[in-house]
């Protein structure tokens, strides 16, 4: 379950989540949006960030509560989007949520919703002190704003490349010797998403990268 509200004030602009797992775990996040922005779009870019949150985290049902009316019915029908900005926002919310086994959004009144409510305020007026289990995060650029998609044209071969295909299609070297290293190799690692990933036996999967990925990661 997903609970999102949004605030501003004269110069600043933050969003509240909280997200509780089917085991009842919950965790908040304080979103601070440093761009020029006005109410309706806050509201879009909130639920377009915990989407992604949701997704990355493995989740495949969902329910969304919010107290934002326009968004809302926009999203079940109920409104038509008119503005083209408006139009951009709803087009990806439903290109997220096609991604979902089961998905439902309702909204909620603003008394229901006082913790998210002094989230997002707090959000907006930045910096802040907050407990272990909320998250805070500042974004530079809205979510209409396509990331710049880099060609990479000189990938250098990588450990990485040899488990990939033999986890995928199980291809493997002809030499006999390289063989037996990647199958003995493979017993610790999996495919998750399409993606290689290492199997743990105290910690989630770990994500492989190659040293580009690496170096852009960290």
């Amino acid at each position: 379950m997903l609970y999102i509200d949004g605030s501003s004030n004269a110069s600043r602009v933050g969003a509240g989540l909280i997200l509780i797992d089917p085991e009842g775990n919950v965790v908040g996040y304080a979103l601070y949006f440093e761009l020029s922005t006005i109410n309706n779009e806050v509201e879009y870019e909130a639920p377009l960030v915990s989407l992604k949150v949701v997704r990355e985290a493995g989740a495949e049902h969902l329910k969304i509560f919010s107290d934002f009316q326009l968004v809302v019915r926009h999203i079940k029908g109920e409104y038509k989007a008119r503005e083209e900005n408006m139009k951009e926002y709803l087009q990806k919310i439903k290109d997220l949520i096609s991604a979902f086994l089961s998905f439902d959004i309702q909204q909620v009144s603003r008394a229901n919703n006082t913790r998210i409510d002094v989230l997002s305020k707090l959000a907006a007026l930045l910096p802040i002190d907050l407990d272990n289990r909320t998250y805070f995060e500042i974004f530079k650029a809205s979510a209409l704003e396509e990331p710049l998609v880099v060609l990479q044209v000189d990938e250098e071969p990588c450990w990485i490349d040899l488990l990939l295909k033999y986890l995928r299609s199980g291809e493997l070297s002809t030499d006999h010797k390289e063989a037996r290293k990647i199958k003995k190799q493979a017993i610790r690692y999996v495919l998750y998403d399409n993606k290689l990933c290492k199997r743990s036996f105290s910690l989630p999967l770990l994500k492989c990268l190659h040293p580009f990925e690496a170096d852009y990661a960290l």
